[in-house]
């Protein structure tokens, strides 16, 4: 009988349940931290990449900082939450994880999730480098989808739900186009960065959509500047333009047509019912058949939808 075995007996003769981490705690992805906005001072912050190369198991104190008016608006790991980084160049540093033992709430970044729980945060960042983690990790990360029972200690099992897949997001597609820039010039890099943006936005549903506005930005990228300000402005511009199109292609009223799509970002989805699409309409002819109106109301519903699908998210 193994030590585990014996404590088992000795404090839980009844035995242990074998949870999912899902059952017993909650991840949370970060969100709109980039590395450029890492200061010395301020708000604690960790940057995903910064889990792998600065911090250990766990961590009372931050390298980095973020301005506190910023911090507002990102997602906090509490005290005694992990870190977990979620991208990385290898199979091994993909949900690495730092347990938080700060005092106060930090920000954490869009490649990073917060794992709440109520468990002890060392004994789970130590089970995250168990080779029972990181074999069923593997199946996951590989594309299996099958989670299997794996022996931590040789006796004690648990089962992991954990994320199924990497996820790619625009602060992600960010990072790799500022490591483009930085290979500028150097053109086995620059073609190297530049099918890893390919791939990366091939990988996410989420993103095909957005591809052609991707790589559009990454050819109008120079050799200096700010990534994601030039990206802001970049979409913005781009946004704006495609919007005009839609309004003179459909006769639409500007200005409302203007206000409705912003209500649209503000409040996350294009509202299909109501009178709010109606208000953007042109006039109905009085000489059209009565369908034609209705059928105008399902088209222009459909091409802000896309649009608005199309520009959701990227700033």
């Amino acid at each position: 009988m193994s030590t585990i075995d014996e404590l088992i007996a000795e404090h839980c003769p009844a035995g242990v349940p074998f949870k999912t981490l899902g059952e017993v705690g909650t991840f949370v992805r970060g969100n709109g931290l980039q590395k450029k906005d890492l200061i010395d001072d301020g708000v604690g912050a960790i940057h995903y990449g910064q889990v792998f190369t600065v911090y250990g198991t766990a961590t009372t104190e931050t390298k980095s900082f973020v301005d506190p008016a910023f911090a507002t608006r990102l997602r906090k790991a509490k005290p005694g939450d992990l870190v977990i980084a979620t991208t990385s160049e290898n199979d091994v540093d993909v949900c690495k994880a730092v347990a938080w033992l700060g005092e106060s709430d930090i920000a954490i970044s869009g490649d990073a999730f917060v794992y709440q729980h109520s468990l002890d945060p060392l004994y789970v960042a130590y089970y995250f480098q168990t080779e029972a983690f990181q074999g069923q990790k593997r199946k996951f990360i590989s594309g299996t989808k099958d989670a299997e029972k794996e022996s931590i200690n040789d006796d004690v099992v648990f089962e992991i739900e954990l994320i199924k897949q990497v996820e790619v997001n625009v602060d992600h597609i960010l990072t790799l186009v500022q490591a483009f820039r930085d290979s500028i010039g150097n053109s086995d890099r620059e073609m190297d960065a530049l099918m890893q943006i390919r791939r990366a936005v091939d990988s996410s549903p989420s993103l095909r959509n957005k591809s052609d506005l991707i790589l559009q930005f990454v050819d109008s990228v120079s050799i200096t500047g700010d990534t994601s300000e030039d990206w802001k402005i970049f979409v913005a511009t781009k946004r704006d333009a495609e919007l005009d199109s839609l309004i003179a292609e459909e006769a639409l009223k500007a200005d409302e047509t203007k206000t409705f799509v912003a209500n649209a970002f503000r409040d996350g989805s294009v509202p299909t019912a109501g009178t709010a699409i109606t208000r953007i309409l042109p006039p109905a002819s009085r000489f059209s058949p009565g369908g034609d109106h209705g059928a105008k109301k399902q088209r222009v519903l459909d091409k802000l939808s896309e649009f608005f699908n199309r520009y959701f998210g990227l700033v």
